[in-house]
């Protein structure tokens, strides 16, 4: 998918063909086929490698330049069934346009692409491309908010809890917090490269938002850190209560079953074809029937203050 951009007149306007293309333009790519690359390669003149970085998974975040074109990549956050992961985003950077390549789609040009992000100018493209790096910073701060509230949703849970489903949860979580820190840790040392690339001219009123991203980055980096911390604790912690619950569990149903034998063995006794005493006696079932319930009784009374029950 390809869709192209240009600021006039302090509107978003979009071009619909490649050819078309003016200077200043912004074009977005997502998951584009080889032909769409050959066709972007051609006519914009950049190497076809930049274009083919970003779409690797397992691409670390880096800076890559050659001549006059500059690739910055960054990885951005994207929420999965049942967790996070991190992608790479291609920025790429020439003198005529700007290009952002990914394998998925980020959430954070939605508001790019409908105008909502104030002083966002394609023309301008140093600033958009530190509009973008600081956007990929605040989701994933964003991202991180969540996993807080999911953390304290299961350990709410994992109180009462006998079963592993909310641990598997939680080592779910934890496995998506390894991945935003590694991520986080490669971004941060783009971040601190960007003010030395070549033909990067970061103006006064531009450093602040660099400043501004290098500070959101550290925060989520050292909120992951934190989070991992607790999640690790807790882990082994609500193991060894899950563990417990279930010794609960089962001293109740050893305590239960004992209570149950004592009176289920008179009778079986009783319940025997050979000569026992008081078997002629009239009131011989009722005495046991009564002996039972007492014996009963009082085990249930042991059991209970012995805390089984």
């Amino acid at each position: 998918m390809i869709k192209i951009f240009n600021s006039s007149s302090g509107k978003i306007r979009q071009i619909d063909r490649i050819e078309d293309t003016e200077k200043g333009s912004w074009i977005h790519v997502v998951s584009p086929t080889k032909k769409e690359i050959d066709l972007l390669a051609t006519n914009l003149n950049i190497e076809r490698e930049f274009f083919q970085y970003p779409l690797d998974e397992d691409e670390h975040s880096r800076i890559d330049q050659e001549e006059e074109q500059t690739l910055i990549i960054v990885n951005f956050p994207i929420a999965i069934p049942g967790g996070y992961d991190t992608y790479p985003l291609g920025i790429i950077m020439t003198d005529k346009v700007i290009v952002t390549v990914s394998a998925y789609e980020p959430a954070l040009f939605n508001d790019f692409m409908s105008g909502k992000v104030k002083t966002f100018d394609t023309y301008k493209k140093v600033r958009f491309v530190l509009q973008i790096l600081y956007r990929v910073s605040a989701l994933y701060m964003t991202y991180l908010r969540q996993i807080g509230r999911k953390i304290d949703y299961v350990e709410e849970i994992l109180k009462t809890t006998t079963k592993n489903e909310e641990l598997l949860k939680m080592m779910n979580i934890n496995r998506s917090l390894v991945y935003l820190s590694t991520s986080l840790r490669s971004n941060q040392v783009v971040l601190e490269k960007v003010e030395k690339i070549r033909h990067f001219r970061i103006y006064e009123e531009d450093l602040e938002l660099l400043e501004d991203t290098l500070i959101e980055n550290r925060q989520s980096m050292e909120m992951t850190n934190i989070y991992t911390n607790i999640l690790s604790g807790m882990m082994e912690a609500y193991a060894s209560i899950i563990s417990n619950n279930l010794n609960g569990v089962m001293k109740f149903l050893t305590s239960a079953t004992i209570v149950i034998m004592l009176p289920t063995f008179i009778a079986s006794l009783y319940g025997m074809n050979v000569h026992l005493p008081f078997e002629d006696n009239p009131i011989a079932f009722s005495g046991i029937l009564l002996i039972c319930m007492i014996i009963t009784i009082i085990a249930i009374f042991f059991f209970i203050k012995k805390k089984f029950f």
